[in-house]
């Protein structure tokens, strides 16, 4: 099934705060809404959602490429109908989410 809505967080150096963002959007038990996180380096708290199932999909560049490119892969790989780009800081109201999917 196709991602309704995917939201996409590119993070460099901020790893406790990419997981926390991450989190608040599986509290949202919805298979229609997925997230996409890239890191602009490699960060091994961020691993832990490689394989953490098909709602996550998380990558890193071996380098920091920096802000616009990590952007770009996050956005070019997004095959959702929906995407929106949120910060590493960013923190959404997961109780709003089912509203949102079902508009």
């Amino acid at each position: 099934m196709k991602p309704v809505l995917e939201i996409l967080i590119p993070t460099f150096n901020r790893s406790e705060s990419a997981q926390e963002a991450i989190d608040v959007i599986l509290e949202c038990d919805d298979e229609r809404l997925v997230v996409r996180c890239n890191s602009n380096g490699y960060d091994s708290t961020l691993e832990k959602y490689r394989d953490i199932g098909a709602r996550v999909h998380y990558d890193y560049f071996d380098s920091n490429k920096g802000a616009h490119e990590n952007i770009s892969k996050v956005l070019t790989e997004s095959n959702a109908s929906f995407c929106m780009l949120s910060s590493d800081e960013d923190r959404i109201n997961s109780s709003k989410y089912k509203n949102i999917l079902n508009y």
